[in-house]
């Protein structure tokens, strides 16, 4: 088991009793541990200025820059870093459970987002938003601007500003490269730290939303690391942070379509959400599929799915809400399920474009209008929604047609569900957050389990509830370190 930093390995020698076999130091935050026979693999995250003075790592990460500001002499030096966060996959074997070995040390630059272990290779997954060194993110204007009273003169130099920050920018831009945006790899060798390509030149491991609003990219790497040699296929995705869903061979990212300033006081442009589905039925590589857009905002990966090569989605349209606008220009959220599938060229002699695109072919609309997703969950041919303004709707939606989803059934209790957990076909148990004491609201002092007879989809009915208090809830917690105790996810 992971205790912070510590992997702990006990022994059970008898049911109830325990025993210390080993424990050692995991560097970084450990963030996940896959087992696979006698091997572990353990996900942590490390930042840079956590980094010992002396750690190689800080020379791959960081260089010191001088620069002078445009009508100044005097220099300024400061550390430059690329990056600040890296992701370590130590592979740690675990034969004798005295003595646990460190076999390999691999480090990805970026933030993790998830992994998983599926013979011997792992398929990693991490966002890298990459600081360009030099970039101006801000218009420098020269020291008369502010002295100037006509705001026609003011406007002039500052277009012209704008215009000489732009020719700055473009310029640096201009002399970068691929391996400038992507993120690298490095390895614990005999001699050292040392570097896998995860670029080839070529952009075919590249691939970009045509209208993409993201400078980071979700980055898929599929790591072979048991063997002699680490070996590795590599995709990029220009995109925000995403929401990762993968099934037995399929992977489902949704990213925003638009960055996090998208609503504010622009009413014509709605909240979207793209979708870019990869095979992942090869253990050994990962092959983009295809890439499509829904309306609204996905709450996590608990609202996406795949089942026999559809793909569904739930979201919420106007979640974060337009405060700007009149009572009856913005009448307050919407929800939605989507099912899409993946269209190919049907024409003999083939299509100028051969790429496939992700159309939808069923929509659910104007499902709880006022309120947004809580919780969602698809089990089959059916999804689950919790939903919430004052009351605790529970939507159970028929997804056994897809190009026709219909919404089956409705139940309403107070408090919230924030988790969905599917115990066998006709039950449901959610964790949540129990009312407030007239019935509406919450109390979130109060977590609350609850079961969910579905057995009748039209009719869903709550067989039993238990409420726990005091609850506490954790933001920084995902669903395996929390547990069953965590009211918020």
């Amino acid at each position: 088991m992971l205790n912070g930093n510590l992997l702990v390995i006990m022994g059970v020698p008898e049911f109830g009793e325990l025993t210390l076999e080993s424990n050692m130091s995991i560097q970084g935050y450990p963030m996940q541990m896959m087992l696979d026979g006698d091997r572990l693999v353990v996900a942590s995250n490390i930042y840079y200025w956590n980094l010992e003075p002396n750690d190689p790592l800080r020379a791959l990460m960081s260089k010191e820059v001088t620069v002078s500001y445009p009508g100044q002499e005097e220099e300024y030096s400061y550390t430059y870093t690329r990056v600040q966060n890296l992701v370590k996959y130590t592979v740690i074997d675990i034969s004798d459970r005295s003595e646990p070995e460190v076999e390999r040390e691999i480090y990805v630059e970026g933030n993790y987002h998830t992994a998983r272990l599926v013979d011997g290779t792992v398929r990693s997954v991490t966002h890298l938003w990459t600081y360009i060194e030099g970039l101006r993110t801000w218009v420098y204007l020269p020291d008369e601007y502010w002295n100037v009273e006509s705001d026609e003169d003011r406007m002039a130099i500052w277009n012209d500003s704008v215009e000489e920050t732009i020719a700055f920018n473009t310029a640096i831009i201009d002399d970068l490269t691929l391996d400038d945006f992507a993120p690298h790899l490095y390895e614990v060798g005999a001699e050292g730290l040392f570097q896998h390509p995860t670029s080839t030149g070529d952009c075919s491991e590249f691939t970009a939303s045509a209208d993409s609003a993201g400078r980071g990219f979700t980055t898929i790497m599929t790591i072979q690391m048991f063997g002699d040699d680490a070996t590795l296929e590599v995709d990029h995705i220009t995109s925000s942070w995403a929401h990762v869903y993968a099934s037995q061979d399929v992977m489902v990212l949704a990213e925003p379509a638009n960055d996090w300033w998208w609503f504010w006081r622009n009413s014509g442009w709605d909240d979207a959400t793209n979708i870019h589905v990869f095979d992942i039925s090869d253990p050994t590589e990962t092959t983009y599929v295809a890439s499509g857009r829904v309306d609204g905002t996905v709450q996590d990966q608990f609202s996406l799915s795949e089942l026999n090569g559809i793909i569904r989605v739930a979201t919420t349209e106007d979640a974060w809400g337009r405060w700007w606008l009149e009572t009856e220009e913005w009448t307050g959220p919407t929800n939605n399920v989507f099912t899409l599938a993946t269209t190919e060229c049907m024409i003999p002699e083939g299509c100028d474009d051969e790429t496939s695109e992700l159309m939808q072919i069923g929509h659910v609309d104007d499902i709880a209008e006022g309120e947004r997703i809580w919780s969602a969950r698809f089990v089959g041919n059916r999804a689950y929604l919790v939903t919430f303004r004052n009351m605790d709707p529970l939507w159970v939606i028929d997804l056994s047609d897809p190009t026709d989803p219909k919404i089956l059934g409705e139940l309403e209790i107070p408090g919230v569900s924030t988790y969905i957990h599917p115990v066998d076909a006709n039950t449901l148990l959610t964790i949540g957050i129990g009312p407030g004491p007239d019935g509406l609201g919450l109390d979130w002092s109060v977590t609350q389990i609850s079961l969910f007879d579905v057995s009748d989809p039209t009719n869903p009915v709550l067989a039993d509830s238990l409420p726990i208090s005091p609850a506490y809830e954790d933001e920084n917690c995902d669903q395996w370190g929390c547990g069953w105790s965590w009211s918020y996810s």
